[in-house]
Formats: structure tokens, C-alpha cells, sequence
């Protein structure tokens, strides 16, 4: 009977680890790491999956950590691994939520301030809109599928405790993280300039026109004008969020060894 305790053992290692790798994705990731979502949740989605991939993974490595260190090491390796995915994807959020920063400050709209807790910050209701519009168009063209694929497809360049984190994930992250400053300044350049015109309109009317009280009316038309562009370019944000979810998994896949879609 050794030999079946044996395998109950590995097997019971392996799912700590496969859980290891999933638990990554489900801290950060869109959607998954909302922290909208009960921690008791995320928690059993991370072990009802493990559960349903640790047997389709079939043979165990064949040595594994001597010690409890070593295994502590090899598990927060799996650990890292599902991080850089989930991470990765939400860089492409954050730029979001910049991008629709800069315009809330054009627009006088900042004052205003709601707690978005994905983020544990406190951002203004043109954050919250970019960021929630995003977030559905992530859901609608199946991003989350997308990216529980590639995490699953990872089993088959790094198995249970193989992993192995390279400088070419580092490297995506960084350039993620430039592309997120890409992305805000692509959603909010267009806003500011409009309202920046607005402004200047503004200013050459109380020149003019010195008997308006500008700084009464100012406020008002920033804003209408703010909503009013929001509204013209809401279909262009749809399509730029819609064009960049792909390219971003797929420089995901590609940094942890996984040929692109």
C-alpha cells in the first residue's frame, strides 16, 4: 500500500501546485480578482478548477522539493506565473482609468470622487465609466476565456513545478506598463484637446464679452462639453478596447512560451 500513498501524495502536490498557478490569475487579473467578488469565491473557483485540471495533467514530475523551503520556492514560482498573466491583462485597465483621469481634470469632474475597489483608490465617475464600459467589452468578446486559456495552456511548457520565470516576462510587463500609458493617453488626448479648445473659446468670449461671468458658466459648459464628447467618442473607445484585449493575451502568451492566437 506504500506505493498508492506514494501517488496520493503527488497527486495532492500536484493540486496544491496547479492551485498555486490559478490562485495568480484570481488575485489580479480582470474580473477574476475583483475584489467585488467574495475572496470565498475566487477560492473555490480556484480549487474546483485545480480540481478539474490536476487529472488531466496525468504523470507527476518525477523529483520533487526535498524540503519545505524548497517547496515553499517552487510553489510561489507557480505562484509568479499566473501573477505576470493576470497582471499583464490589467495594465491594459489601469490605462484605461488614466486615460479617463485626464479628462475628469479637464473637465472639472474630479471634485467628484467615487472608491473604485479593484483598484482600492478613489477615482471620479469618468474613471469608473471608462472603466466599467471596458470591462463589459472585455466580457462580451470573451477576454476572461481568453485568458484562463492561456493560463491552462501553460501546463504544457511548464508542468507542476517547472516553472521557470524568464526575463522576457519581465521585459512584457515593462512594456505593458508603456503601452497602458499608450492606451490613456489614446483615450483621453481627444477629450482634452476638445475641452482645451473649449476652454479657449471661453477665455477669448470674457475678453469680449467682460460683462459674463466666466468662472459661473465655466464649470457648466466644461462639463456638458465633457459629456457630449464622451458621447461622440464612446464607440471609438469600444474599438480601441476591443482591438488591444487581443494584442495584450497574445503578448502574454508569448512571453511565457505560447505561440499567439
Amino acid at each position: 500500500m506504500d506505493w498508492v500513498a506514494s501517488i496520493a501524495v503527488a497527486q495532492f502536490l500536484t493540486f496544491t501546485l496547479v492551485a498555486a498557478r490559478l490562485s495568480g490569475l484570481a488575485i489580479v487579473a480582470p474580473l477574476f480578482g475583483a475584489p467585488e467578488v467574495p475572496a470565498t469565491v475566487r477560492a473555490f473557483f480556484t480549487i474546483a478548477l485545480a480540481l478539474l485540471v490536476t487529472p488531466v495533467l496525468g504523470e507527476t514530475p518525477g523529483a520533487w522539493p526535498a524540503s519545505l523551503g524548497a517547496y515553499v520556492w517552487v510553489a510561489a514560482g507557480e505562484l509568479a506565473l499566473g501573477f505576470v498573466l493576470g497582471f499583464g491583462a490589467q495594465l491594459l485597465f489601469v490605462g484605461v482609468q488614466m486615460g479617463g483621469q485626464l479628462v475628469a481634470q479637464q473637465a472639472a469632474m474630479s471634485f467628484g470622487s467615487v472608491v473604485n475597489p479593484q483598484f482600492d483608490a478613489e477615482i471620479s465617475v469618468i474613471d469608473q465609466f471608462y472603466y466599467l464600459v471596458a470591462l463589459a467589452i472585455f466580457l462580451i468578446i470573451g477576454g476572461h476565456r481568453l485568458l484562463l486559456e492561456a493560463l491552462l495552456e501553460t501546463y504544457v511548457v511548464f508542468p507542476p513545478g517547472g516553472v521557470e520565470l524568464t526575463s522576457e516576462m519581465v521585459d512584457t510587463l515593462v512594456s505593458l506598463a508603456g503601452q497602458s500609458l499608450s492606451i490613456a493617453v489614446r483615450v483621453g488626448a481627444p477629450a482634452v484637446v476638445a475641452l482645451q479648445l473649449a476652454g479657449l473659446a471661453m477665455g477669448i468670449m470674457s475678453r469680449t464679452v467682460p460683462q459674463i461671468n466666466i468662472l459661473v458658466i465655466g464649470f457648466t459648459l466644461r462639463t456638458a462639453s465633457a459629456l457630449l464628447f464622451l458621447a461622440v467618442s464612446l464607440a471609438g473607445f469600444g474599438l480601441l478596447v476591443e482591438d488591444q484585449v487581443p494584442v495584450v493575451i497574445d503578448q502574454l502568451r508569448e512571453a511565457v512560451g505560447l505561440a499567439a492566437r
